[in-house]
């Protein structure tokens, strides 16, 4: 579950959804969720960095990771590419909504589960994502 907010393949997912939306919209439309969430990822690596909260004890840990635990970067890349992709795909309101909650619950969950993150790291990566995506698109 995890890998799936890793950016080898978050990416090239927001990529298709963008081609798709260009067919629609045009591709500066459909460029702009993209450049909206390669900035969020910048950003969070920065707040990350100044923040440079611990992660839990490395006798948890089911995998190794990397970085600084709070904002999570997976949960935080899962909701900014869930909330991109399917608003470039036209997708509005609550279908919206529910798409980014339940990516950031999932991503989030299986970060905790394998001992990487506090529960509150996922959700500031949550929170962030949603506010960044708020920001950018509107």
């Amino acid at each position: 579950m995890s890998a799936l907010a890793e950016p080898h393949v978050a990416y090239p997912v927001l990529a298709l959804a963008g081609v798709a939306a260009a067919r629609r919209d045009g591709w500066w439309r459909a460029g702009a969720p993209c450049l909206a969430v390669a900035g969020g990822a910048v950003v969070r690596r920065r707040l990350s960095r100044l923040i440079a909260r611990e992660r839990p004890p490395a006798a948890v840990w089911l995998i190794e990771p990397e970085g600084f635990s709070l904002p999570s970067k997976h949960t935080t890349l899962a909701v900014l590419t869930a909330g991109a992709t399917v608003r470039a795909l036209g997708v509005r309101g609550g279908s919206l909504r529910a798409a980014t909650l339940l990516a950031g619950a999932g991503i989030g969950a299986s970060r905790v589960y394998l001992g990487v993150h506090w529960p509150t790291d996922v959700i500031a990566g949550w929170l962030f994502a949603e506010g960044w995506l708020r920001v950018t698109h509107g």
